[in-house]
């Protein structure tokens, strides 16, 4: 039995993984052995090797290839992938890379979106059904920190790993791929000191309760201008559900309270589709209040151009995906990976966009005409 391939082990390690191997307790639930897993390890072997809870943090920079560490698969692994929902092109983007990744390495992947952040239950029941049905591995982004921790840590009990896409959960034994939520407010927030006035007044649409990415998004933006641009008012803070009519509306409220605001924060840029509605609807011009956004589709690019938003941050959604696959497949194979990977931020403004719209396809977007349905790859 092939207990571990070794291949990447070094090549992995020299990319300032840190920490990989710290020792820790072995789970001891019962597990299938490897050859009945069809796997190369059992997550019970997995962890004897490298920690009940991965280590070390990967930093990815722009523009880096790391076709190197995609991993090979030596069967045709059977893969879940749970995600909000599929209502934005964020998310589509994200299933796309999974998508891209699956069909590269050869797997068989299987999507179930909850219908949004609000739908916990039908999250945590696709994830246990994934597990009733003996999947290999899943990929999952909570819509909820604490609360889908509780199923992720069943399907590690039963053998079954899993990775996240942009949201992680609380249970510290699931590495994953994100974004470093926190650094992309202070991103936020260094472009409002530079190109905001002095004394603008700012009101923020941070995103669903009870999930992380908006939260940290915020503090970081909130944290950061306080120290940069302290004669900037932020007027009022919303959280909600990510639906473009729930946005518009809690922005018509806000316009009614604050008609002098000059820009509306968003933690992602599907709000600031909403609040754009409500500005055209109140007559409002583009510039006269901006918005900002992270991940930026094609129509949020095409709002950038037209001047309505001020600026906007990539997230990399079709990466997260795809890097989140690999992931699994290397821990199906044996091999260390880091505890979080963060994928490239990037800011795009009206004057950069022309350098990078051509090629965002795999990285921000998914193909143009791509639809996921329940079985993206057979």
């Amino acid at each position: 039995m092939k207990i571990l391939k070794l291949k990447n082990k070094i090549r992995i390690l020299s990319f300032a993984v840190l920490g990989l191997f710290a020792s820790s307790s072995i789970i001891s639930a019962p597990q299938a052995t490897a050859e009945e897993a069809g796997r190369t390890v059992t997550v019970e072997q997995y962890r004897a090797m490298y920690g009940a809870e991965p280590t070390g943090t990967w930093v990815l920079r722009d523009g880096e290839n790391i076709d190197w560490w995609k991993p090979k698969a030596s069967k045709k692994y059977h893969i879940g992938m749970v995600i909000p929902h599929v209502r934005d092109p964020y998310w589509v983007a994200v299933a796309y890379g999974a998508y891209e990744a699956a069909k590269e390495l050869g797997l068989k992947l299987d999507l179930r979106p909850a219908g949004g952040y609000l739908k916990l239950g039908q999250m945590i029941s696709d994830i246990e059904d994934f597990i009733a049905r003996g999947v290999d591995g899943m990929v999952i982004s909570a819509v909820d920190y604490s609360a889908v921790s509780v199923p992720v840590k069943k399907a590690w009990d039963a053998g079954i790993p899993t990775t996240s896409a942009l949201i992680p959960t609380s249970y510290a034994g699931a590495p994953g791929v994100s974004i470093n939520d926190y650094q992309t407010g202070i991103i936020q927030a260094q472009l409002a000191a530079e190109r905001m006035p002095a004394d603008a007044k700012i009101f923020m649409l941070n995103g669903p309760p009870g999930v992380e990415w908006g939260k940290q998004r915020a503090l970081g933006f909130k944290e950061t201008l306080a120290k940069l641009a302290p004669g900037m008012t932020i007027l009022g803070e919303r959280f909600h559900e990510m639906d473009r009519t729930v946005a518009q509306r809690l922005t018509e409220d806000a316009l009614a309270t604050w008609p002098d605001m000059k820009l509306i924060f968003c933690t992602a840029d599907f709000q600031c589709k909403g609040a754009i509605s409500a500005l055209r609807a109140a007559g409002k011009k583009p510039g006269d209040v901006f918005v900002t956004g992270v991940h930026m589709d094609e129509e949020s690019i095409e709002f950038l151009k037209q001047g309505w938003f001020a600026w906007g941050l990539s997230e990399g959604a079709a990466l997260e995906g795809k890097y989140a696959t690999y992931m699994l497949v290397h821990i199906l194979e044996g091999n260390p990976v880091p505890k979080k990977m963060f994928v490239p931020i990037r800011a795009y403004t009206p004057e950069n966009i022309g350098q990078f719209e051509d090629s965002l396809v795999g990285i921000d977007f998914a193909a143009p005409g791509w639809k996921p349905g329940a079985t993206l790859v057979e």
